[in-house]
C-alpha cells in the first residue's frame, strides 16, 4: 500500500455498447496513508452498438480516484472520476464520461499485483455501459 504501480487490464462492456476493453493506468498514492489513489489511463473498447451492426472504436482518456477500504494484500476499493469519450477518432465526437467503479486489488509479490474491477459509465448523454475488467500491476 501506499506505491506506485502501472496497471494493464482488459476486459468488456454491456448495455449500449458491447465491447471488447483494454485500458492502461498509473495508480498514484495521495497523502500519508496511501488509501487514497489518483488513478490517470486512457481505455479502448471495440464492439458493436446495440442500436445496430455498427462496428464502434472508443477512445476514453479518464482521471479516476479510488479509496482502498482496508490495508493489507486484499484491498477492496470504490471510486469515480471524469475523461472523455472519442469515438471512432477520426468522426470526432467526444463527449464527457461519468465513472463510477469498485473492485479489489490483491498483492501476488512485492514488485506485481493484481486487479478486479466492475465499473459504470455514463458517455454523456447518449449511452452507458456496465463493465469488467481484469488486470496485472507492476509496482515502480
Amino acid at each position: 500500500m501506499g506505491q506506485r504501480s502501472l496497471v494493464l487490464q482488459g476486459g468488456g462492456w454491456l448495455v449500449d455498447l458491447d465491447a471488447r476493453v483494454v485500458a492502461a493506468r498509473a495508480e498514484l498514492p495521495m497523502g500519508r496513508s496511501g488509501r487514497w489513489l489518483f488513478v490517470p489511463g486512457v481505455t479502448f473498447a471495440h464492439g458493436d452498438l446495440r442500436t445496430g451492426p455498427t462496428q464502434t472504436d472508443v477512445l476514453v482518456p479518464e482521471a479516476l480516484f479510488h479509496y482502498q477500504l482496508s490495508r493489507g494484500r486484499l484491498r477492496p476499493y470504490i471510486g469515480g472520476g471524469a475523461g472523455l469519450s472519442m469515438v471512432n477518432l477520426f468522426d470526432r465526437t467526444i463527449n464527457g464520461v461519468v465513472t463510477v467503479a469498485s473492485g479489489l486489488r490483491m498483492d501476488l509479490s512485492p514488485q506485481w499485483g493484481a486487479r478486479l474491477e466492475v465499473d459504470t459509465r455514463i458517455f454523456g448523454f447518449e449511452a452507458g455501459s456496465v463493465g469488467w475488467g481484469l488486470g496485472i500491476a507492476r509496482r515502480f
